[in-house]
């Protein structure tokens, strides 16, 4: 998904990784131009550190610095999950 992020289709990749979140289990609001609402959180797969930092470099390349930070911490609470 990097090439979409580098390659200016950074509103695909948004799609792309929600579409994948929401495919595990998880329940998120907003995520594409307002605030990210984690409503349920899905299956701990071993991705879900990965794509939520995907999503945060899909976001700084739009310019949307709130919804970068917001998946960066997203990642940071995944990773140290069992």
């Amino acid at each position: 998904m990097a090439e979409f992020t580098n390659g200016g289709a950074p509103e695909k990749v948004i799609d792309q990784v929600l579409a994948a979140f929401e495919s595990i289990g998880f329940v998120i609001e907003g995520g594409r131009a307002s605030k990210i609402v984690m409503k349920t959180w899905g299956f701990p797969h071993d991705g879900v550190t990965s794509a939520w930092l995907t999503l945060r470099n899909a976001y700084k390349t739009l310019g949307k610095v709130d919804l970068a930070e917001q998946a960066k911490e997203f990642a940071r609470i995944v990773s140290v999950l069992p």
